[in-house]
């Protein structure tokens, strides 16, 4: 009697491992540093008209389920003026202010991806267990398949226990996060615009795009002063080199002798004799 065993567990994990690679995502796409807000208005503004939102590109396709099924699934692309197609949400965070609304919903969207490709994993490794443990359970019932016991049918309703659960749990653990993915890179995508134009400190005008950045705050920089070695003898001494003034002289005392250049005598002096 031929007992016909499953694959090897090896072989089945690496199959399912393949197969979660292709939904794990698309490939990264890299649009550069942006130039700082301190760059001249005009490096900017080039600096926009380059990343700045074009469009938005929207793909269906269905996917045979079974004979009469088929699953509608939905890709959601940003597309840039350079012609750059951005798929990850978090492929816009080099070029968002880091405290806009885009680079927030940026970051939840690549965090949802994370947990997501977690989830497949997850449910792919307990499938693989489960796998193991069935082949296992077939193997000892084909060692004893002459002595009329079946001691693999415990591993093998085991095996098949784990590899259930861990494909429904793995699978609707993956859908919400897949489903949070999706929801933060609509918010993403919608914020993008505002969030490059504040990274880039340009604000809009009606119909024109203007700078915004902060101009240098006042006074940081003290006016040069005028010094007497190198301002003219004739020069006004500035603020900081000003001089006081002498401070007058004291009066003379009340029984001073005035100068002989006044035209009067001096006094004879006074013996103290009237």
């Amino acid at each position: 009697m031929l007992h016909r065993c499953p694959p090897g567990p090896r072989s089945v994990l690496a199959a399912l491992v393949a197969a979660t690679l292709p939904l794990a995502g698309c490939f990264h796409v890299n649009l550069g540093a942006p130039p700082p807000r301190t760059a001249p208005a005009a490096e900017r503004m080039t600096a926009y008209e380059r990343l700045r939102p074009a469009g938005e590109l929207h793909t269906f396709r269905a996917v045979a389920t079974g004979t009469h099924s088929a699953r509608l699934e939905h890709t959601h692309e940003l597309v840039l003026a350079d012609g750059s197609i951005v798929h990850h949400a978090d492929d816009l965070l080099p070029v968002v202010a880091d405290d806009s609304v885009a680079a927030a919903a940026a970051r939840r969207s690549g965090s949802a991806r994370r947990n997501k490709v977690a989830w497949m994993i997850g449910g792919a490794v307990a499938v693989a267990a489960g796998t193991f443990l069935v082949w296992r359970g077939f193997d000892q019932n084909h060692e004893h398949a002459f002595d009329d016991t079946d001691p693999g049918d415990g591993m093998i309703k085991l095996g098949v226990a784990v590899g259930l659960g861990g494909a429904l749990v793995g699978t609707l653990g993956a859908t919400h996060q897949g489903w949070t993915e999706a929801r933060e890179r609509r918010a993403a995508f919608l914020a993008y615009d505002a969030g490059l134009r504040q990274q880039l400190a340009l604000c809009v005008d009606g119909l024109r795009l203007v700078d915004c950045a902060p101009a240098a705050e006042p006074g940081l920089t003290p006016d040069p002063v005028a010094t007497p070695s190198s301002a003219g003898p004739d020069a006004a001494p500035g603020p900081a080199d000003a001089t006081p003034p002498p401070v007058d002289a004291p009066p003379p005392a009340a029984d001073a002798t005035p100068p002989a250049a006044y035209g009067m005598p001096p006094a004879p002096p006074m013996n103290g004799a009237i």
